[in-house]
């Protein structure tokens, strides 16, 4: 194309893009201050989480507000055990924060669960015989001792032997724990007809670990202490004690799961949930001789009211 041509042709676009520009120009600013000014409006007003979701990925809230919680009631041994027969109802005190993760749609959430907890149960006051033997030591006996119904009786070594020799009486088992637990929560159209009011079904699964604290009170059998005694008024500078009747296992581990039920309100500066739960769990640890063999561990049944708050 001859140059004189294109310069035509050019001045001819510029021209026109001018014009384009300078309506649009105009247009565009009259947008720009309807969209100010639908902002101002807003502002001040109580926002509802906001959801972004696309056809590959699972809807995820854009706002994540922290619910933090309290949560207390009484804690029931589960079934019928070892320790489950022998300690009391207790209580537990547990505190912790929930995220939301993701919303699934018609009300359906998804959340992760991070917390601590203190629980404690009083025992039964039944004592538990410990097996067992003792043995003088420095100079070393060549026999042991035992109690066999009532009565101290001796068993040379090397084939040696095991009798009763003490009573365990547990009067206390305490635990602190941190939790984590992922989580999902409902709010079913029938049970939030009316406003104001959110009432949501709950769900969790989750693991716990932390320290443990068992009272003991330990006490030897007469005949056993009495021959300790004699023993030691021998010549014997110490006794060997088979068993220590009852350890302290200083750590546990546990998994659980609850059901709910909970109802959400808006306070003046927050959200407002009250609510109650069922959690069923149960905690491994091994306190020794007190248990007997294959028996580790607890399982308890919580039911919890709920107190939380979403700043």
């Amino acid at each position: 194309m001859p140059r004189s041509s294109s310069a035509r042709l050019g001045g001819s676009i510029a021209g026109n893009r001018q014009r384009r520009t300078a309506q649009q120009g105009g247009t565009s600013a009259t947008l720009f201050v309807a969209l100010l000014l639908t902002m101002i409006s807003s502002v001040g007003q109580a926002q509802q989480p906001v959801y972004a979701s696309d056809a590959t990925a699972m809807p995820r809230p854009t706002e994540s507000p922290w619910d933090i919680y309290i949560k207390s009631g009484p804690v029931f041994t589960l079934g019928s055990g070892f320790l489950e027969d022998r300690l009391k109802t207790g209580w537990t005190v547990q505190a912790g924060v929930r995220e939301p993760l993701w919303s699934l749609g018609s009300g359906a959430q998804i959340f992760c669960d991070f917390g601590g907890g203190y629980a404690t149960n009083s025992g039964d006051g039944t004592p538990v015989l410990i097996q067992g033997f003792y043995q003088g030591i420095d100079p070393p006996d060549d026999h042991v001792h035992f109690s066999r119904n009532g009565v101290l009786t001796a068993a040379a070594l090397p084939a040696g032997g095991s009798g009763d020799l003490m009573n365990t009486t547990l009067h206390k088992l305490e635990r602190l724990s941190f939790h984590a637990a992922i989580g999902g929560s409902l709010s079913p159209a029938a049970l939030n007809a009316s406003d104001g009011l959110q009432t949501q079904l709950n769900v969790r699964l989750g693991m716990r670990a932390g320290g443990i604290d068992p009272d003991y009170e330990k006490a030897f059998l007469p005949e056993i202490a009495t021959g300790i005694v004699d023993h030691l008024g021998h010549g014997h500078q110490n006794i060997f004690v088979s068993t220590d009747g009852g350890e302290d296992p200083e750590l546990f581990f546990g998994l659980f799961t609850s059901v709910g039920v909970s109802t959400t309100y808006q306070a003046r500066y927050s959200t407002v949930t009250l609510g109650a739960e069922l959690e069923f769990a149960r905690d491994w640890f091994d306190l020794g001789d007190y248990t007997q063999f294959g028996h580790y561990g607890l399982g308890t049944v919580t039911p919890m009211l709920t107190l939380g708050f979403t700043f």
